[in-house]
């Protein structure tokens, strides 16, 4: 099992997945100048080649075992049920690998990979970029120059807001996905707060709802973005589908919490609903209570924006920060413009890592503790109560 790269070459890079995700992942690695992408994997042969030659891969194949001999990293990017064997297949065959969140279906895959992955010394990454957006790492810098003071409260509302006919495909599907709008923002705001913060959630009350029972069934409104961002779609095209299916996981999730430093908080997430912030359709915002004062980080555009009020002070206050500048498309879809960013320098991390650098980044273990409170947020919602998390209760 081979875990050291010559240092005359770059690391080979094999992307499993044709969507979304493997895109970000695609330009992210592309973007390292000690990585190259050397293949990429998909089901679908028209759509994984008319990836490959945008991205100007040179290898495509549809059975993802056929890309580990000849790579020294697997970029897993595909439904939620296939982590977990794509994965323990891939750490097996010896080769690092970044994992798309939520990290497995369950808390027992999630631990199971990053037990199977801290064994085997190779370098294992979450695809939590959240902590990256410029706003964050200013806000973060701002919490540890105490502009808050003592932290009481937080409260995260993510909601993108499809519209009812917007087609999720295979989000909404229980079996393909485990959960709905949980699995799918969950992972990153949570991760968001944990990094802010830096405490545990140690207790989770949930509520989840669909409300909307029904969606079309075609090609899911992410890789239609997907698609036009990358010139593999015309805006003109959209997803569109006649065929309605019964929509089995959640689209709206209500959480309170209380962290191991007694910071309390409350999450929204939610696929239907739409905020009065923003004339946009979709709204991410954070807000810091403290004893000294308040900071609301809101991350909708590019740029994102961080307001600041203290308490017995005057009126908030806008905190400017440096932003990196853009490299792609301009709104309407500046989200993925936002989110690429952050995705790169979350690949540059992990790929010093693996070239032997010390260094930050979302590994296997911090998948596995956002599993635990989707999981957590799981067993309240169905029971209706207040679940302690690590008392050893599972689904």
């Amino acid at each position: 099992m081979s875990k050291e790269v010559p240092s005359s070459r770059k690391l080979r890079v094999g992307v499993i997945g044709a969507g979304v995700g493997a895109a970000l992942h695609i330009v992210g690695f592309q973007s390292c100048p000690e990585a190259e992408v050397v293949a990429v994997c998909g089901r679908t042969e028209g759509k994984v080649k008319a990836v490959a030659e945008r991205f100007g891969i040179p290898e495509t194949v549809s059975d993802f075992r056929d890309l580990l001999p000849n790579v020294d990293v697997v970029s897993v990017a595909t439904p939620n049920v296939s982590h977990y064997p794509m994965v323990m297949a891939s750490l097996e065959a010896g080769k690092h690998v970044l994992c798309e969140k939520p990290l497995g279906m369950n808390v027992r895959e999630a631990r199971e990979m990053y037990e199977k992955a801290e064994l085997s010394g190779l370098k294992h990454c979450c695809g939590l970029p959240s902590r990256y957006l410029p706003a964050i790492s200013k806000a973060k810098e701002l919490l540890n120059q105490g502009y808050v003071g003592r932290i009481l409260q937080i409260s995260v509302e993510s909601l993108p807001a499809f519209p009812p006919a917007s087609p999720m495909g295979w989000r909404s599907s229980k079996a393909l996905s485990g959960t709905g709008v949980l699995a799918e923002t969950g992972p990153h705001m949570l991760d968001r707060a944990r990094y802010l913060l830096d405490q545990e959630l140690t207790g989770v009350f949930g509520l989840a709802s669909t409300l909307v029972p029904r969606r079309p069934m075609t090609a899911e409104v992410y890789d239609f973005l997907d698609g036009v961002r990358w010139g593999l779609a015309q805006e003109g095209d959209g997803p569109r589908s006649t065929r309605m299916s019964a929509v089995d996981v959640e689209d709206d999730c209500l959480i309170l919490g209380e962290y191991s430093g007694g910071v309390r908080a409350s999450f929204h997430f939610s696929w239907h609903v739409r905020s009065a912030h923003t004339p946009r359709s979709d709204y991410t915002g954070v807000q810091i209570y403290g004893e000294k004062g308040t900071l609301l980080i809101e991350t909708v555009r590019p740029d994102g924006r961080i307001l600041g009020v203290k308490i017995g002070g005057g009126p908030p206050e806008e905190i400017l920060f440096p932003v990196e500048p853009g490299t792609c498309s301009s709104p309407p879809y500046d989200r993925v413009e936002r989110w690429q960013l952050s995705m790169n320098q979350l690949i540059q991390r992990y790929v010093d890592s693996i070239l032997g650098a010390t260094g930050d980044y979302p590994t296997f273990h911090d998948g596995l503790r956002i599993q635990e409170v989707l999981e957590g947020v799981e067993i309240s919602a169905s029971q209706r109560r207040w679940v302690s998390l690590g008392d050893g209760q599972r689904l």
